[in-house]
């Protein structure tokens, strides 16, 4: 399914699960400081994705936005490429 190593992490932001993210960190002490392959946080994969409430919940927690992956990508870039705009809006924000 996947062509590189993931997270728990990264597949429940590229899902969407904002309830599975809340128990990762909230009571297995999960690592939100993970990346991936290609140096991608959980934020990168959260602002590809345009979602707004886990950006909001990851850079709470503690993530930089802007930590650069392995491309020099943050996750505005990453945002922008996917047009997402209310998480461009929020990068800009923080």
């Amino acid at each position: 399914m996947y062509t590189h190593t993931h997270t728990h992490t990264h597949i429940s932001i590229s899902m969407i699960y904002i309830y599975i993210l809340n128990a990762l960190f909230s009571f297995q002490r999960a690592d939100i400081n993970l990346l991936d392959d290609y140096s991608d946080s959980a934020l990168h994969w959260a602002a590809y994705k345009n979602n707004g409430q886990t950006v909001s919940l990851l850079h709470y927690l503690g993530l930089t936005a802007d930590l650069t992956d392995s491309y020099g990508s943050t996750p505005m870039h990453l945002a922008a490429a996917q047009n997402a705009l209310q998480v461009i809006e929020y990068l800009i924000e923080v």
